[in-house]
């Protein structure tokens, strides 16, 4: 394969960090599948590797005929998440940076290089060696909600599923960001904040642990309160 063929030439323009430094799309998706994260209606998303290095595609699959035509106005719901994505970036929120994004047989995908394990399956599995590397990875989510909650952004999908712990150095990268809107309305932010604490109870994340958590987040004790006794669930999923 030559090196223009081993290269995505058609990757979306706004897609972040979108040039000649990763493997065709087309190439990847091609490749043999290592793991299925997900797989529903709306999408599926996989693990791949190339050359020894680790990309996680995402194919969307609804309708082929509606992607093509969402694709060519430019409101396809994976350049919209693209186009988020390098949005969040240059405003320093931590998004997992989308290398391409392709439209390929009727169907959008959007690749990203591996980052680590979904917050929601490694706490729920309990894969920490240690309570302080447990309490280190909460820690750092209520960072990020802090930063969150102060940006002026709602992720309407703010679920620990959809937050990367890095394998470099164990911080928290955003993926499917599609759904940020920007939203400084206090009934806004409380429920992105009810979907994650959501989220944390179906990852057996203790109650003494996410009042921990609230805490961190900046949330006075009206809206700490508000969050315990409020019992609709907010999210589907995890």
């Amino acid at each position: 394969m030559s090196s223009s063929q081993g290269r995505d030439q058609s990757c979306y323009d706004n897609a972040p960090m979108c040039n000649d430094t990763h493997p065709n799309l087309t190439a990847l998706v091609k490749q043999s599948v290592k793991e299925v994260y997900k797989q529903d209606r709306r999408s599926r998303v996989w693990l791949v590797e190339y050359h020894g290095k680790p990309y996680v595609i995402k194919r969307f699959e609804y309708i082929p005929l509606r992607q093509i035509l969402g694709w060519i106005i430019g409101l396809h719901p994976a350049q919209i998440e693209a186009r988020r994505a390098t949005q969040l970036i240059k405003q320093g929120l931590p998004a997992q940076p989308i290398v391409a994004a392709k439209l390929i047989n009727g169907k959008a995908h959007l690749l990203t290089e591996f980052a680590g394990q979904q917050a929601y399956q490694e706490l729920k599995s309990g894969n920490f060696a240690s309570f302080a590397k447990r309490k280190q990875i909460l820690q750092a989510i209520s960072r990020l909600m802090r930063k969150l909650i102060t940006s002026g952004w709602v992720f309407r999908d703010c679920k620990l599923s959809n937050m990367i712990i890095s394998d470099k150095d164990r911080s928290i990268k955003l993926i499917d960001v599609g759904s940020f809107k920007r939203n400084c309305s206090r009934r806004r932010r409380l429920n992105m904040i009810r979907i994650l604490d959501d989220t944390a109870k179906r990852a057996n994340l203790s109650r003494a642990e996410r009042l921990r958590m609230a805490i961190s987040m900046g949330l006075n004790d009206k809206e700490i309160r508000e969050l315990a006794t409020n019992p609709q669930r907010t999210s589907t999923g995890y």
